[in-house]
C-alpha cells in the first residue's frame, strides 16, 4: 500500500471515528475513484453504511472487499454484524467463524459468537415459553400492570418529592444540542419528553449534582452525554459495556468528550469475576442507571450484584424499560424503596429505587 493511500485512509478512520460520517465517505470514495477495487476503502465504506443503518449497501461493500481481499479477518467479522443486525443469525455465525479460522485470537468475532449464541437461547426461550416472565400477583386480569395495589415495596417521601421536582425541572430541559450530534433515527428522540428517558436523567443529575455517576450499558452513548451535560464539576460517569463506544453503530460520542468527567470500562458487569474487581468504585455510586440487556437474566445478575456491595451511601438506581415484558418480574421482585416514573420517564418504563445503603 503506497504511503498516499495509507494516510488517506486514516484521516477517513479518523472522520468515522469522530462521527464525521460524510467526510470519512469523500475520503474513501476519492480512494476508489483511483482504486475501485481497494479492499479496504470498500470494507470501511461498507462499515460506514453499517453504522447509518443502510445494511444491503454495507452487505455488498463488504463482500465486495472480500472478493478482493478474502484472507483479512475483520471483513468476515464485520459482515457478520451486518447479517446479525438483518436477523439472518445462522449466517452471521458463519461469518465470526470464518474470521476467527483466519485470525484464532480475533476477540471480537469470539466475543460476537458468544452474543449470538446468548441471543439464540433468549429468543428461543422467549418463543417457548413467555410467562417465564410474568411476575406473580393476586389477580391476572385485566392486566398484570394494574394489579399492583399489593406491592411490598413502596416509595418514600424523599423519593417522591425527588421525582416531582425532576419531572418538574425536565419540562424545562432542553437538549437539542446534544441530540444534533446523532443520525436521525436517534437523534428524533433526545429531545422528546415525556416519552423518552434523556431530560429526565439530565434533570436528576442537576438536581442531585452526583459525584459518581455509574451507567451500565453505554450503547451510542446518548444518555451518558445527556447526564454530562448537566455534571457538576466535580462529578464523573463511568459507563460500562462490553462494546467499545468507537465501535458501536450510531454512536454520537467524540474521542474529546472522555477525560475527567467520562470513562468507558469494556466490562461485563454480569460476569461476578469481572464486577468484583468494579466493587471500589460501584460502592461510591451516587447514581446508577441500568440500561442493558433486559432479558431478565442479566439485570437478575444486576440487583444480586448490588445487594453484595457495601454502597457508601443509598444509590439512586434508574431502571430502564420497566414495562417490557422480560423487565416486568424483576421490577416486581425489588424490595428497597421504589417509584415508577414511567409517565415522567420512558414509554417503556423508568423505574427509581433508593437502593438501601449496606450496614
Amino acid at each position: 500500500m503506497s504511503a498516499d493511500i495509507y494516510e488517506k485512509l486514516q484521516t477517513g478512520i479518523q472522520h468515522q471515528q469522530n462521527n464525521d460520517l460524510l467526510a470519512a465517505e469523500a475520503v474513501y470514495r476519492q480512494i476508489l475513484e483511483e482504486y475501485p477495487e481497494h479492499p479496504d476503502a470498500l470494507h470501511l465504506l461498507g462499515v460506514l453504511a453499517y453504522q447509518i443503518g443502510d445494511y444491503e449497501v454495507a452487505e455488498d461493500l463488504i463482500n465486495h472487499a472480500i472478493e478482493s481481499d478474502h484472507v483479512i479477518a475483520d471483513y468476515y467479522n464485520n459482515l457478520g454484524e451486518v447479517l446479525r443486525a438483518t436477523d439472518r443469525l445462522d449466517e452471521a455465525h458463519d461469518q465470526y467463524q470464518k474470521a476467527l479460522d483466519l485470525d484464532p485470537e480475533h476477540e471480537n468475532a469470539a466475543l460476537n459468537i458468544q452474543k449470538l449464541e446468548a441471543l439464540k437461547v433468549e429468543q428461543q426461550q422467549t418463543s417457548q415459553d413467555s410467562t417465564q416472565f410474568l411476575p406473580e400477583v393476586r389477580q391476572s386480569l385485566p392486566s398484570y400492570l394494574l394489579s399492583l395495589d399489593d406491592e411490598t415495596a413502596s416509595p418514600g417521601q424523599t423519593l417522591i418529592d425527588l421525582s416531582l421536582l425532576a419531572a418538574h425541572k425536565a419540562s424545562q430541559i432542553d437538549l437539542q444540542t446534544i441530540a444534533e450530534r446523532f443520525p436521525d433515527d436517534t437523534a428524533k428522540y433526545i429531545n422528546v419528553w415525556p416519552g423518552e428517558h434523556y431530560r429526565l436523567l439530565a434533570a436528576l443529575v442537576d438536581i442531585l449534582k452526583p459525584a459518581n455517576v455509574i451507567e451500565i450499558g453505554t450503547a451510542t452513548g446518548a444518555s451518558a452525554l445527556c447526564m454530562k451535560a448537566y455534571l457538576p464539576d466535580n462529578g464523573k460517569i463511568t459507563t460500562y459495556d462490553i462494546i467499545p463506544w468507537n465501535q458501536y453503530p450510531g454512536t454520537g460520542l467524540l474521542e474529546a468528550d472522555f477525560g475527567d468527567q467520562l470513562e468507558q470500562k469494556i466490562v461485563d458487569l454480569s460476569d461476578p469475576a469481572h464486577s468484583q474487581a468494579e466493587s471500589p468504585l460501584l460502592e461510591q455510586a451516587d447514581i446508577i442507571f441500568v440500561d442493558a440487556a433486559k432479558d431478565n437474566i442479566m439485570e437478575e445478575k444486576f440487583c444480586q450484584l448490588f445487594d453484595s456491595l457495601t454502597f457508601q451511601k443509598s444509590p439512586l438506581i434508574i431502571f430502564d424499560d420497566t414495562r417490557m415484558m422480560p423487565m416486568l418480574k424483576i421490577w416486581r421482585t425489588i424490595k428497597h424503596p421504589k417509584l415508577d416514573l414511567t409517565s415522567f420517564g420512558h414509554w417503556s418504563g423508568t423505574g427509581l429505587v433508593e437502593w438501601n445503603k449496606s450496614e
